[in-house]
């Protein structure tokens, strides 16, 4: 009977043990899948980016001055799209895959917010709203994944302009400390509690049950963002004042 009893145990315990290495490369499997699918999705949309710069630039001939704003609006919203596939695709390497496949380089912050305030801007100017960028002369390069870095500061703008209520949105760079950069996103948003902006950072955020939580998030929400951010050896900090004042801040290492 107690030999029964230990063949029993250890069989469950191998049945069990192998439906957990079953699953995972199941789970693995459809990772690289959906990573495969999302690069996909992609090309079409850099594509068409591109084709819209060559638009803008000349290429094709003359566009008709009336003609350029809405053009500028199809390659800021191309170019949301391409920041949506390139989170969605961090998401499935966070969660199906175990970790982002990350290239540090050395990157120019001023540069960097330069080209992300341009590809943006016409959709500012829509809706009424300035955007002021203030940077420090020979500002230090930083540690960062190029694509993701510009990625970021691209979701960080549209954050800033869904959520603004008021006033301008003000982009700054400062010396954090000795090793660290902090670029600041500042708006006039939402009053809300520390228990908010704290949740507001989770991962899952958007996926959670709360009647304001398709109010509070944007894109594929912070919480993906500032993972993405740690990944790079940084951090991302989303701070709202009692009145209202938000700053969300970006920080990276220096090279």
């Amino acid at each position: 009977m107690t030999g029964f009893l230990i063949g029993l145990v250890l069989g469950s315990a191998l049945t069990a043990v192998m439906a957990v290495r079953y699953f995972n490369r199941r789970i693995a499997r459809l990772g690289r899948f959906f990573s495969f699918a999302i690069h996909e999705i992609n090309t079409p949309i850099t594509a068409v980016n591109m084709t819209i710069l060559n638009f803008l630039g000349g290429i094709f001939g003359t566009v008709a001055a009336a003609q350029v704003p809405w053009m500028e609006m199809i390659r800021e919203q191309t170019a949301r799209l391409g920041a949506l596939a390139g989170e969605m695709r961090d998401l499935v390497h966070i969660e199906f895959q175990k970790g982002l496949p990350i290239e540090i380089e050395s990157m120019a912050v001023a540069e960097a917010v330069e080209k992300a305030v341009k590809v943006t801007a016409q959709g500012f100017i829509n809706a009424g709203v300035k955007v002021n960028v203030s940077m420090p002369s020979h500002l230090p390069e930083v540690k960062a994944d190029p694509d993701r870095f510009a990625r970021t500061l691209i979701s960080l703008l549209f954050y800033g302009r869904k959520f603004r209520l008021s006033g301008d949105i003000d982009v700054a760079a400062r010396l954090r400390n000795s090793r660290q950069m902090e670029l600041q996103v500042k708006f006039m948003g939402q009053k809300l509690s520390a228990r908010q902006v704290a949740r507001s950072l989770e991962l899952f955020y958007p996926a959670e049950a709360d009647d304001n939580h398709g109010m509070t998030a944007s894109g594929l929400g912070l919480g993906l963002l500032r993972r993405v951010c740690r990944a790079q050896g940084g951090e991302l900090e989303f701070k709202v004042k009692g009145d209202g004042e938000s700053q969300l801040n970006l920080i990276l290492n220096w090279a």
